[in-house]
């Protein structure tokens, strides 16, 4: 089923509950930052956030209880939050298993309604709802592409004998690779440019999977090797659109024994260790900085290489919270 839908607002009253809630708990900080950074801290807990422009992010989630911050008031919806200013707004309800995607003014959010999928895509002033049964055949051909926020179908490679491993945005392409007979780290990778120029590429990190930088507009991708030891090298490698390829090896401590994410901001990388001594942290050449502690649910650079917005647990009874951080104007 199909019909237009305009950019649906909650209720008057739910908007006041959000406002008043920020007013209460907005100027009580409750994350542990590193001096001389610039911090925005909401009472909300949100989930996947996606950059509209480096001061606007979306985000899924809920206003903390004003009295336990371990839980949330009002429905689940789609936030637009003002990292300058701290205002946000509620957009629009949303039901369980909520996503929220962007890419350049198109919008897709999709949630679960009963025994139904919702999905509603388009331009954001001007989306589409779709609603079909879960469970059931998707009524999208291909995948759903995170770069570009729609369906899409896989490209063939360019020969029989590749693979196509990662499909980019529309504009930018795919990335193809020998097939796995041939052993990593020897196996060749290309960058497939529409409409037809093929560039080689090395990729130490292997392929699959990698997150999108506005920022530098290329693909992250993880070195995913060591995750019990803090000596183990691990890098972190960005494929630019136009096939540059820089390749960062993190300096060796604790922050390694665990899950790591890495992504270029200005003057640094921003490293996501989710290890014994979780947290956010800066590195600049062998030197790491960190900058908030805590245990990171989601996170996301601006465009503009500054601000990093984080769904953060401090592990100190209050609750996981969003902030968003300031790299561009403080620390080190």
């Amino acid at each position: 089923m199909k019909r237009q839908v305009g950019f649906p607002f909650v209720s008057e009253a739910l908007a006041l509950l959000c406002l008043a809630l920020a007013l209460l708990n907005g100027c009580a900080h409750a994350l542990t930052v590193a001096p001389g950074y610039t911090v925005n801290e909401i009472p909300y807990s949100g989930g996947r956030f996606a950059w509209i422009d480096s001061e606007t992010v979306l985000f899924i989630g809920a206003p903390n209880h004003p009295t336990d911050p371990r839980a949330v008031v009002g429905p689940t919806a789609l936030h637009r939050w003002n990292v300058k200013t701290g205002e946000v707004s509620a957009i629009m309800d949303v039901g369980e298993a909520a996503d929220v995607c962007y890419d350049r003014g198109y919008l897709y959010v999709a949630f679960n309604r009963g025994d139904d999928r919702v999905i509603r895509q388009g331009p954001i002033e001007r989306q589409e709802e779709i609603v079909f049964k879960r469970r059931t055949e998707s009524p999208f051909k291909g995948h759903f592409n995170r770069y570009n926020c729609r369906f899409r179908e896989i490209p063939r490679a360019t020969r029989p004998d590749y693979g196509v491993d990662t499909v980019l945005r529309d504009d930018h392409g795919f990335i193809e690779a020998e097939r796995p007979s041939e052993p990593f780290p020897q196996r060749k990778y290309f960058l497939v440019r529409p409409p037809d120029q093929r560039i080689q590429i090395s990729l130490p990190c292997g392929a699959g999977g990698p997150r999108y930088s506005e920022f530098r507009h290329a693909y992250v991708y993880q070195d995913g090797r060591g995750f019990s030891s803090r000596n183990i090298e691990r890098r972190v490698c960005v494929v630019g659109i136009d096939g540059t390829v820089a390749n960062y090896t993190l300096p060796k401590g604790d922050w390694l024994q665990g899950t790591v994410y890495g992504m270029p901001m200005q003057g640094a990388l921003l490293m996501i260790s989710l290890s014994t001594v979780e947290g956010a942290y800066l590195v600049r050449g062998d030197s790491v900085e960190k900058i908030v502690k805590g245990y990171v649910n989601s996170f996301a650079v601006s465009p503009d290489g500054c601000t990093v917005a984080l769904n953060i647990n401090p592990k100190n009874g209050d609750g996981a919270r969003d902030a968003a951080l300031n790299v561009c104007k403080g620390g080190a």
